[in-house]
């Protein structure tokens, strides 16, 4: 084989190599971000059940006392 075909074999070669670990990356790239936005939205979940059960206890609480003897003391 010529040494400028061989260079370009070469050449070749590289650049599919490149586009395989960049192809690996790119999945790792997608599964990271997967990961992240799942965590995030389990957080945010988490808040907003917290919101919901700390409103019913105050309402929950509220019922419970009347405003009338509140005013009245």
């Amino acid at each position: 084989m010529s040494s400028s075909r061989h260079q370009r074999m070469n050449a070749i070669r590289i650049r599919k190599e490149n586009q395989v670990y960049s192809a690996e990356d790119k999945r790792a790239l997608v599964m990271f971000n997967y990961e992240e936005n799942a965590k995030r939205e389990h957080k945010v979940m988490a808040d907003l059940q917290r919101l919901v059960q700390l409103s019913l206890d105050i309402t929950a609480i509220s019922s419970l006392v009347n405003p009338a003897e509140i005013e009245g003391e």
